[in-house]
């Protein structure tokens, strides 16, 4: 029995095991490398794009405490009055602490406060003779009043003829 010697229906039926052996080998190296690939890929595009809306959950979170911390803001300002004068402020804040004999006050007109701070109320208080206890005491009771009041310089040395310190310090707040 030879190669010729088949009929049509067992050809067709080697012809059909070929391709079928043929599709198997195809499908067992081919086709699951692909899908492998492609898996791997997907997995990794999901790796990257939770990492990313990780990224954008915590950016959504720090913007809700900055809009947070700006209505916070806003609030004391509101709180404050349109009233409210630097100026003034300060100079009772000296008078509470009982600084007045030691103070002098006045308005910021140098022009390094000037440049940086152009349209915002600066004052200008230089202490002398006062220990630290009632320098940080003095600028507790500003910070705590929550008027939004800053320090914008605060330069400090011992006092030359006097006992204690020399404190320069200029405030600055938001104009209304």
């Amino acid at each position: 029995m030879g190669a010729n010697d088949l009929d049509k229906r067992e050809k067709g039926t080697v012809i059909f095991a070929a391709l079928f052996l043929v599709l198997a080998l195809f499908m067992a190296f081919y086709v699951p490398n692909s899908w492998g690939k492609r898996y791997k890929a997907a997995k990794a595009q999901l790796a990257q794009k939770e990492q990313e809306l990780q990224l954008a959950r915590l950016d959504k979170i720090t913007e809700e405490e900055r809009v947070h911390s700006q209505q916070l803001l806003l609030e004391q300002l509101e709180a404050r009055g349109s009233t409210f004068s630097l100026f003034p402020f300060v100079n009772s804040m000296v008078s509470e602490a009982g600084l007045s004999e030691r103070a002098k006050l006045g308005n910021a007109t140098s022009a390094r406060n000037r440049r940086k701070w152009p349209k915002h109320p600066m004052v200008e208080l230089e202490l002398t003779g006062v220990s630290l206890e009632e320098v940080v005491d003095l600028l507790y009771k500003i910070r705590s009043s929550k008027n939004l009041v800053s320090i914008y310089t605060l330069e400090m040395e011992p006092a030359v003829r006097d006992k204690g310190l020399r404190c320069e310090i200029t405030f600055v707040s938001v104009k209304v």
